[in-house]
């Protein structure tokens, strides 16, 4: 955790890449860039999220959710052309597996910031701690 952080604060800090590979066509590189912090709580919730390719964004915007259990993260930021984007990051350091990162929805109009959750694994890679 960085100095600075409140010991009561959630936050998703990092950056990495992703391949997507969609049936039928190759596989492409994806850069993620988070910055994602709320109170313990999920409470004011700041920061930004980025997903581009090297020739620009895919989904961008600032962050309105961020609810963090355990080693997962539930990150909602708003995308100026996708509306409410939802993604989960799970931090895997304590197995030594490779951090994951998935978009779980793109939708004109937010959902309810979820205050705890249950997910399956995310299958795509990336390094991006969660506390």
């Amino acid at each position: 955790a960085p100095a600075s952080a409140a010991p009561d604060e959630d936050f998703v800090v990092g950056t990495g890449e992703i391949v997507v590979a969609p049936p039928g066509f190759p596989p492409v590189v994806l850069s993620v860039f988070i910055d994602a912090h709320s109170d313990a709580s999920g409470g004011n919730p700041s920061g930004t999220v980025d997903v581009f390719f090297p020739t620009g964004s895919i989904f961008n915007g600032p962050v309105t959710c961020l609810v963090v259990t355990g080693n997962r993260a539930i990150i909602g930021f708003e995308d100026a052309s996708d509306g409410h984007v939802t993604a989960e990051v799970v931090d895997n350091s304590a197995t030594g597996g490779p951090d994951t990162f998935a978009v779980i929805s793109a939708r004109p109009v937010a959902l309810q910031c979820p205050s705890h959750f249950h997910l399956s694994p995310a299958t795509s890679s990336s390094t991006m701690p969660c506390r």
